[in-house]
């Protein structure tokens, strides 16, 4: 199943991010890295999971 061009968008905006947050490939972080990375989103920016 396909995603809308607006998710797919959002996809790539968010593997962005992580990239800058790490200057590193996304690919190339560990699990302990992308934790700490939502726990970043989570305290520092305010984010919270989408309902």
């Amino acid at each position: 199943m396909g995603k809308s061009f607006g998710s797919a968008k959002a996809y790539y905006r968010h593997l962005r991010l992580l990239s800058e947050h790490f200057g590193a490939d996304p690919r190339s972080l560990s699990q302990k890295r992308l934790r700490e990375y939502l726990v970043h989103l989570r305290e520092e920016r305010g984010w919270a999971a989408s309902t």
